[in-house]
């Protein structure tokens, strides 16, 4: 059977594509479960855990999870250890699911302090878990911090719309750690320590009951650092009443680069007909980050309200005054969805301006301007507009101007203008 397990194994990572990770360069060893134990070593993830040894990193194992759904006792409420990888044959038919006799404080599995983790090809399920958690934790279905753990094809849920704002994915409790997400699917992601990066991944928030927020991705109180790239974030609330909705809330400290944020779509869509508090596709709290810039390059934010709507604010980017981390968008756009409530692509009331460059966007509130440098030399700028001659503060480098006397397209760089004679 362990010979079987190993074949298989050898058949994922080759038919796949995948980079072996470090995990499995040193010939680790395999556990397998399938949901009755026939054909398996195990029929849970407790007993294979059980059957795991003195895990180290040259005693790396594999748990490997055949197809099927998985729930009771003995497949949740799991503290993992490091070096023991998880991996199911395929995230839609490798199915891991809670409990409702589980205590409501506890996750459906517990990777914090776990080093050297895979997790891959598996749907980590943790609804019975929300639906017992009072909806103001920020708790979340799995768990992670102060450690090394990569989710790679991997689902993992919180339940429906009805149980949030609990977090699918958090590091709650954690003072630093690596957190990585690829290529995944997850319900709202807490990063409350750690590095993080997050790429080619859905990450949805939703709720539909009414709490005080709905988030996709927030980030909490931590010193780590964070970048999401090529990522779908949503927030989306609906039902009769709600309180704030972001696709990306910021409220913490941030370590050097801080939060960088590229060629990913921030979505957060309201569809309560009186909505009362604020919507964003970023938001930044007030009165409470300092430290370094966040960026936001080659991507979209969009805010939406629903038909009707009446009141709440509506925002692209929000960030309110006492807010004192400098945020940067570059070669971007902010759109707006629908008419409801009060609205604008930019609210800007913190003590610094906030550097749009080659940004689509149109509307402006607050009490503290952008700032738009102009970066057209070697840069897109959509405001782009060539005179029909020559500027009369100039030429200064870096401007574009037609000379109609002798017929020339001219620029100015390094200090010399330099003409192309047109027909």
């Amino acid at each position: 059977m362990r010979q079987r397990a190993l074949s298989v194994l050898a058949v994922l990572l080759i038919g796949s594509g995948e980079i072996a990770l470090a995990q499995s360069v040193d010939n680790p060893r395999v556990v397998t479960v399938s949901p009755d134990g026939s054909g398996a070593d195990y029929s849970s993830l407790a007993g294979a855990l059980g059957g795991v040894s003195s895990p180290s990193s040259s005693n790396r194992y594999v748990i490997l999870v055949y197809p099927g759904i998985y729930t009771g006792s003995n497949n949740v409420d799991l503290w993992w250890p490091s070096y023991v990888s998880l991996r199911g044959i395929d995230r839609a038919s490798t199915i891991i699911k809670g409990s409702t006799s589980e205590p409501y404080d506890r996750p459906l599995i517990s990777f914090m302090g776990a080093d050297w983790v895979e997790v891959s090809n598996i749907t980590l399920d943790g609804s019975a878990q929300m639906a017992q958690w009072d909806l103001s934790t920020i708790s979340g279905a799995v768990w992670v911090g102060d450690g090394s753990i990569r989710f790679n094809n991997v689902t993992i849920s919180n339940g429906p719309a009805t149980y949030a704002p609990g977090f699918a994915l958090s590091s709650i409790g954690s003072e630093g750690g690596q957190i990585t997400v690829e290529n995944s699917q997850t319900g709202p992601i807490v990063d409350a320590g750690g590095d993080w990066k997050i790429s080619n991944t859905t990450i949805v928030g939703t709720s539909s009951i009414g709490p005080d927020y709905v988030y996709g991705y927030a980030r909490y109180w931590t010193t780590g650092k964070a970048s999401i790239i090529a990522s779908t974030i949503v927030a989306e609330a609906s039902g009769s009443t709600v309180g704030d909705v972001a696709a990306i809330y910021v409220d913490g400290t941030l370590a050097s680069p801080g939060l960088t944020i590229s060629g990913s779509h921030l979505i957060a869509r309201n569809l309560v007909s009186s909505p009362s508090a604020i919507t964003a596709a970023f938001y930044e709290q007030a009165g409470e980050t300092n430290g370094s810039d966040v960026y936001i390059q080659g991507s979209i934010l969009e805010y939406e309200s629903g038909t009707g709507v009446g009141g709440g604010q509506f925002y692209g980017l929000y960030v309110p005054e006492d807010t004192d981390t400098p945020l940067s968008v570059r070669a971007s756009s902010i759109r707006g969805i629908g008419s409801g409530g009060t609205r604008a692509d930019v609210y800007n009331d913190s003590d610094n301006q906030i550097a749009l460059t080659a940004v689509e966007h149109s509307t402006f509130t607050g009490d503290t301007p952008t700032f738009s440098p102009d970066q057209r030399q070697g840069q897109f700028s959509s405001d782009l507009i060539v005179p029909l001659s020559s500027p009369t503060l100039g030429p200064l480098n870096g401007q574009v101007w037609i000379d109609t006397v002798n017929n020339k397209l001219c620029y100015r760089s390094g200090g010399s203008t330099r003409c192309v004679t047109g027909s």
